[in-house]
């Protein structure tokens, strides 16, 4: 069979499903990038009071809108596209392991990709300037302070924890039908946090250092995913795997609304049997407070000033009134 498109062009069914998986990730893609541009301007406009609530709450946007664009399309093949179109066999499940698979080969591509592009503007960047120094100036030393001034700034790690937390949610949630996504993310990973730390050490600017508590808004996302994954977890096993697949749908939803409270409930346990600091980071805070007491402490001792006097420096303008010219 074939599919009629515009234009009067036919494609086979074959050609048609792979072209629909390419534009999957090519949609997912596109809009990632429009929407990274579109969110900041939007928090910058909120007016918020200090910079960790504006980076908070531009990462809530971000994440909440990518994590509709991302995980859509994956959701609509396994639960909805039974359904609405109907699959043949196993054919759904095929084509969300390989639309699974293709997403994160993309995604270790696109972030090479991005860092090689970086580093090659970078290095041109600095190599013209080289020659333009040498030739006008006639200095054949190019300082370090010279080369970071003309290096892009850092934008912040909101990039980087969006990537992260995307594939973590693809692990969490789809590792159940398609369990060599987990190698795939961990190559990824393993790419990625080489590639970062070089583009970090040599081709941005140096960042300007700030503290904050934690590490924010990441929290929230990384609490909502693992709460969304044990949903999604139970659901693929109920509806989508086989043997429980064959039940009817009463059982289903039976199991599957026992079974995803269960889940949820640990989860909670769990996350709450976990302190939110370790023993050594306890004693690596009490040890700073302690240093810190030590070292300040000589201004908690009183002062005693000396008796002295009072004399106005311009004799004769003791009683005038502030802003009034002498006479």
């Amino acid at each position: 069979g074939s599919v009629l498109l515009p234009l009067g062009l036919h494609l086979s069914n074959k050609a048609t499903a792979d072209l629909g998986v390419y534009a999957v990730t090519a949609n997912i893609n596109i809009m990632s990038i429009v929407w990274d541009r579109i969110s900041p301007i939007i928090s910058d406009r909120e007016n918020w009071r200090t910079d960790q609530t504006l980076k908070n709450h531009q990462v809530t946007k971000t994440f909440f809108v990518k994590c509709v664009v991302y995980y859509y399309p994956f959701f609509y093949l396994a639960f909805v596209r039974d359904f609405v179109e109907g699959c043949q066999g196993r054919e759904c499940l095929h084509e969300l392991r390989v639309n699974l698979a293709v997403f994160i080969i993309t995604h270790i591509v696109t972030v090479i990709g991005n860092v090689v592009y970086q580093v090659g503007l970078s290095w041109y960047t600095e190599y013209a300037l080289k020659r333009r120094v040498a030739k006008e100036l006639n200095l054949s030393q190019y300082s370090y302070v010279q080369a970071q001034a003309h290096r892009p700034p850092y934008a912040g790690d909101t990039a980087d924890y969006m990537e992260l937390s995307i594939v973590l949610g693809f692990i969490s949630m789809f590792s159940v039908v398609y369990p060599f996504l987990a190698f795939l993310a961990f190559i990824s990973n393993l790419l990625e946090m080489r590639i970062l730390a070089f583009r970090m050490c040599r081709v941005l600017r140096r960042p300007v250092p700030r503290g904050q508590e934690g590490i924010g808004a990441w929290l929230t996302v990384m609490k909502f995913l693992t709460y969304l994954s044990c949903v999604t977890c139970v659901a693929l096993c109920i509806f989508v795997l086989k043997p429980l697949k064959e039940l009817d749908m009463e059982a289903k939803l039976g199991g599957f609304v026992i079974t995803e409270h269960a889940m949820l409930a640990l989860a909670y346990l769990v996350g709450q049997a976990i302190p939110s600091k370790s023993v050594s980071a306890e004693l690596i805070t009490e040890n700073n407070d302690e240093a810190a007491e030590r070292i300040v402490g000589g201004d908690d001792r009183e002062v005693h000033a000396t008796s002295g006097r009072v004399e106005c420096l311009q004799p004769g303008t003791e009683g005038m009134l502030p802003g009034v010219e002498p006479r």
